[in-house]
């Protein structure tokens, strides 16, 4: 677990040598604006408006360059500000960040932050094709594996211009995070292998952005899934889930006489993981209402229960 919001996390592996103008708009007779290159692993990749970057730095170590024109000085990683060519070894270790700051006559000094995140982090590639609707964007950029691998899965905040710039590590699988509250965050935590394809069976926690416990929310008669959990006024939650049935007569598609399938059911639970309302889609949708679906079928066997689920 690391830090929470104030400042940048993460960078992609991408080496580039990056151009940085300062942001400041120039006064009249100023110098040329400055421009700085740094040759790392970095994202975003630079721009003359992002102040915030992350890195990866495998070795402990990362060298920045600057290139200051006259009358413009830099300082790297709280260093005495030079002019000219400088190229400076910053030593950083994942979750620690360092800063530059550029100072230039008749410009306003302007400070730049990056910080290393671990080596073994699966970034998300942004791309900006439009106007951009929030400040910060969740990501968990994991395959959707419900197996434990040895580097844990990652809930990244992005900000709006694609910088990491918070990250919650779990040893156990973790998919879809969300923002709970301006403190808290949740995600869903598989605790049992998925009775079909695409689907998923745990909880969902809910986190301080330090990282303690708040809380786990399932339904009290099964597990929840990762489609979805939405809260309402009434501080109830609603959540989707799947249910196994046996002895499903499935010949006329195709199938076995005698077989298992899953069907969905969506319940508007309590805090306590109580049910308040649900709708199960066997009370609703006979198996003939699947038309063409039912046309190709994929049988899965996962812990011993075979299900049937249309493609």
């Amino acid at each position: 677990m690391n830090n929470p919001i104030p400042k940048t996390v993460i960078a992609m592996c991408l080496s580039v040598a990056a151009v940085l103008a300062s942001p400041v708009s120039a006064s009249a007779g100023s110098s040329a604006p400055p421009t700085i290159t740094v040759n790392s692993m970095i994202q975003p990749a630079f721009s003359a408006s992002f102040t915030d970057y992350a890195v990866k730095c495998p070795e402990g170590t990362i060298t920045v360059n600057a290139q200051s024109p006259s009358r413009t000085s830099v300082s790297i990683d709280g260093s005495p500000r030079r002019s000219g060519t400088v190229s400076q070894a910053v030593q950083v270790s994942p979750g620690q960040e360092f800063t530059w700051t550029v100072y230039r006559i008749g410009w306003h000094a302007a400070t730049y932050h990056a910080r290393c995140i671990p080596e073994s982090m699966i970034l998300p590639t942004t791309t900006r094709t439009g106007t951009v609707q929030s400040e910060f964007y969740f990501a968990s950029p994991q395959a959707l594996s419900f197996a434990s691998v040895p580097t844990g899965y990652d809930s990244i905040l992005l900000d709006r211009n694609g910088a990491p710039v918070w990250w919650y590590n779990t040893a156990a699988p973790s998919f879809f995070p969300q923002l709970a509250s301006p403190t808290t965050f949740r995600y869903f935590r598989g605790t049992e292998p998925p009775l079909a394809v695409g689907s998923g069976r745990g909880v969902w926690e809910t986190r301080t952005l330090s990282g303690n416990l708040v809380s786990t929310l399932a339904p009290t008669d099964g597990t929840a899934d990762f489609h979805e959990l939405a809260s309402t006024k009434a501080g109830t939650y609603y959540t989707a889930g799947y249910t196994p049935r046996s002895q499903v007569d499935m010949s006329p598609w195709g199938g076995p006489s005698d077989s298992s399938v899953v069907d969905s059911i969506i319940r508007e639970i309590r805090a306590d993981g109580s049910t308040a309302w649900s709708w199960r889609s066997q009370d609703h949708i006979p198996l003939a209402d699947m038309g063409r679906w039912g046309s190709a079928q994929v049988t899965v066997s996962l812990s011993g229960v075979c299900t049937t689920s249309p493609m």
